[in-house]
């Protein structure tokens, strides 16, 4: 490629910076041809007497025939002079033409020089500069390269290291903010130092919630007879299963159920079953003329969040909530449970957090450190509806069972609603009921692991991966496998990456966050803290939560990283026998088996990829940074958590002996980790796709136009059609800037020798075009900031640009037209941003 030069001017502020000026190196040049020309010159003078005699040779006819009819006497003395004259006259030549090759060679260095060097002070001056001080990249064997060391980390990985990091993370309760899990982020800080990372621990001290531990939660009924209360749920767990497992289950923290957040207090009322307590749901209750205001709502898990479900409680005038694992979702037909399977029994419950919003409640937007001023007090974040006014609590499916028995009320709405509790099914009865919750409220410090792996490269540009390390419990499968295989997956990275022959580009950075399961805390206070940092230097955030699974990959991410993850997945064998034999030889192979084409990109050869919209840590890198994320799991089915999620059951014994006796689906899971956080690390251009991310809007949009014509409120939005046909052409266009990228980066792969000023261009670019889309006023929580993956408050009815959809739901609710308003402003949001995103991909 021809590589322009910058002006005269700055060439020469360049030279000046080496100490050789293009005049002085011209000069020396003048003077080398000046003092050979007067070595010429001399050698001709002393050649003078052969010179003559060839000059009246000259002027005769034939000039050889006159020379040979010369006198003998002439001929013997010119035969004297000549044998003296000849070997002269041939060092003379010899030395001219060494002199010349020696001019030419001097030329040719200073010409390399000052062509480098303009280069060099060219990229500069664009900001551009290449850390090899070259101005081309060789591909040649580049990607035989990267080959061989994703050969290597498939043949690092030790699936009985993993196992080993379970049983020592896993070996006690270790609930966010206590003595116990403190330790633990700092015996992993300390592995991480051994293994010879830069590490910086990250300290916070937040607003957290537990429960009275000397005195558990209850839920009573009233025995009219007796006109006395009788225990339906203790509030614990029971131990159950062999001597090791029992063992592992002691803690009395481990065994309390409790709902994070939870408001305290006693509430009496009779009790109303609402399946999963969404807006529909109190609806049909309603079209059969039963009120739940001043009841206990008894709701099951799934189809909303936690916290969903108890806001919706709260603005249905709910008094309280309980919440039960239906053995629908959680038991098999032959209701074989733990401890002899892996299936949820009936003596316990799945422990959770009911906080409505991500990060310390009372520092929002800034990270919880001692020099922030806490702008909320538990009394303001209640009143915002950020903390719940009534009481919570988890039951297990045997304590749901017991109070259905003593429903004898209305027959349910539909038969949707009918789980896997073996009785009949009703909504409410007579019966009353009371529900305790005893919890305080405390201020505990919080800690995050950063470990670093610093690229040779560009160390600035960073590849993060990570997950986190609270648990409710033990905590062995969420989230030890995840942390588990994390570690393996560093010490993997550190013996291929690391030391004086490793190779690597740019930076990796291994984080482990701390109070996941109390809201996102720790990595939105971290966010928070280094959010101008990481949103200069952060490429992607690969994240794994955990791993419950050996049949099928779930992703979730956005499309920049699609192409990364499925090209991954193809090298990845996969763990599981069974699929082998079935000729799904990879993870690639059974992703695309179980989880069929994604409809995002029309690509018949791309497997379905959710929308990072929420569940873990990852939601906020991408959300409220504009960070490229990526959350893998790995199942046992398509869609399904395993059984035993947030119960006291998850320690190493259940890892051992049920649920991962074999370590493989831990080793595929990392190996696919950590190739994709390689090609991220190592690539001559950053492996972000920006042709999938346009076909995905264009996907998007056409999926809104069809929702707003199915809710009939085209012909509301002034100008509907106008503004409709103006975001479709930008998307379109939005399409053709990538097209046009993509194809110079093809070009650079196709060509032996690329431009550094080209490439360096290129990945600015794909670093900073998931950001076009960060809007901090286009949603009511300033938490979330990205017009495409923030979260609906309609989550069962909208999963794309709730922007857009959200408003239109409101004005269908409500028919206020101020919600007209809102639609047409995100119209203007959107295709600003859209049209952002193409001049950004502009290379001219």
């Amino acid at each position: 490629m021809e590589i322009i030069h910058g002006s005269q001017t700055k060439q020469f502020e360049c030279h000046k910076q080496t100490g050789i000026s293009p005049l002085i190196a011209g000069r020396r040049a003048i003077l080398l041809d000046e003092s050979l020309h007067d070595a010429v010159l001399r050698a001709a003078d002393t050649d003078s007497s052969c010179s003559d005699a060839s000059s009246n040779a000259k002027n005769r006819r034939h000039s050889e025939s006159a020379c040979l009819i010369r006198d003998s006497s002439f001929i013997s003395a010119g035969k004297r002079r000549c044998g003296v004259l000849l070997p002269f006259s041939l060092s003379v030549l010899l030395l001219f033409i060494t002199a010349l090759i020696l001019m030419l060679f001097i030329f040719a260095v200073i010409n390399v020089k000052q062509t480098n060097l303009t280069t060099i002070c060219d990229d500069e001056m664009n900001g551009e500069s290449s850390p090899t001080h070259t101005n081309k990249i060789d591909n040649q064997g580049s990607d035989n390269d990267l080959d061989v060391i994703t050969e290597r980390i498939l043949a690092s990985f030790d699936g009985e290291r993993i196992k080993s990091n379970i049983r020592w993370l896993a070996k006690r309760t270790h609930i966010a903010g206590t003595r116990e899990n403190n330790i633990l982020m700092k015996e992993i800080s300390e592995e991480y130092t051994r293994l010879g990372f830069d590490v910086r621990m990250f300290n916070y001290t937040v607003l957290l919630n537990y429960p009275d531990f000397h005195r558990p939660n209850t839920l009573e009924i009233l025995d009219d007879s007796l006109d006395e209360w009788q225990f339906v749920s203790i509030g614990m767990g029971k131990t159950v299963g062999p001597a090791e497992a029992r063992a592992e289950q002691e803690d009395i923290r481990a065994r309390h159920w409790w709902s994070a957040y939870s408001a305290n207090g006693s509430v009496t009322g009779r009790l109303v079953y609402a399946n999963y307590g969404l807006k529909e749901d109190y609806e049909q209750l309603a079209q059969i003329s039963l009120s739940v205001r001043d009841k206990i709502v008894l709701l099951r898990h799934g189809a909303s969040t936690r916290s969903e479900k108890v806001r919706e409680a709260e603005l249905q005038g709910c008094a309280g909530v309980l919440l039960f694992s239906d053995p629908l979702h959680y038991t098999t037909t032959a209701n074989s449970t733990f401890p002899s399977d892996i299936y949820l029994p009936p003596f316990d419950a799945q422990r959770g957090s009911i906080l409505l919003t991500q990060g310390d409640p009372q520092s929002p937007l800034f990270p919880s450190l001692p020099y922030v001023s806490r702008s909320e007090t538990e009394r303001t974040a209640r009143a915002k509806g950020v903390l719940p006014k009534i009481p919570v609590l988890p039951i297990s499916n045997g304590d749901a069972l017991r109070i259905m028995s003593k429903l004898n009320g209305e027959a349910l709405p539909t038969t949707e609603w009918r789980g896997g509790l073996q009785t009949n099914y009703r909504v409410t009865g007579d019966a009353v009921f009371r529900l305790t919750v005893r919890s305080h409220f405390t201020h505990r410090a919080i800690s995050n692991v950063i470990a670093t792996l610093k690229g040779q490269e560009f160390p600035d540009q960073m590849i993060l991966v990570g997950g986190h390390v609270d648990a409710w419990n033990n905590g062995a499968i969420d989230p030890i496998t995840g942390s588990a295989t994390q570690l393996e997956m560093a010490r993997v990275a550190s013996q291929v990456f690391g030391g004086e022959n490793g190779r690597l580009k740019r930076s990796l950075v291994f984080c482990h966050f701390d109070a996941e399961e109390f809201g996102l805390i720790g990595s939105t206070e971290w966010l928070e803290q280094m959010n101008q940092v990481l949103q200069s230097r952060a490429v992607a955030y690969l994240n794994v939560d955990h791993i419950a699974g050996n049949v099928t990959l779930d992703v979730k991410g956005v499309p920049l990283l699609y192409r990364i993850v499925s090209d991954s997945a193809k090298k990845v064998p996969h763990p599981n026998i069974a699929e082998r034999n079935a000729g799904r030889m990879t993870l690639y192979d059974s992703w695309r088996y179980y989880r069929g084409k994604g409809y995002m990109t029309n690509d018949l050869h791309m497997p379905d990829v959710g929308l990072p919209v929420g569940g873990s840590d990852y939601h906020r890198f991408v959300a409220y940074s504009g960070i490229p994320s990526l959350d893998l799991k790995m199942e046992s089915s398509p869609g399904a958590s395993y059984p035993l999620y947030h119960t006291m059951y998850e320690t190493p014994w259940l890892v051992d002996n049920l649920q991962h006796p074999s370590p493989s689906a831990f080793v595929a899971i990392g190996q696919l980790w950590l190739e994709i956080a390689h090609r991220l690390a190592n690539e001559i251009i950053l492996p972000l796709n920006a042709v999938d991310f346009a076909k995905t809007i264009v996907v998007f949009i056409q999926r809104v136009d069809f929702h707003f014509a199915h809710l009939n409120i085209t012909k509301l939005i002034p100008n509907y059609d106008k503004k409709m046909e103006f975001l479709q052409d930008s998307a379109k266009r939005f399409k053709q800037a990538a097209d046009q990228l993509q194809a110079q980066i093809e070009s650079i792969y196709s060509s032996p020798h690329s431009s550094t000023s080209l490439i360096n261009r290129i990945n600015s670019r794909l670093l900073l075009l998931e950001r076009c889309f960060l809007d901090p006023h286009a949603f009511p929580s300033p938490l979330y900031r990205h017009l495409l993956y923030s979260p609906s408050r309609y989550p069962s009815q909208v999963n794309v640009l709730s922007l857009l959809q959200d408003p239109a739901r409101d004005y269908r609710l409500s028919r206020n037209v101020t919600h007209l308003g809102e639609i047409s402003m995100a119209f203007t949001r959107l295709q600003y941003a859209i049209e952002n995103a193409s001049e950004l991909l502009k290379i001219d």
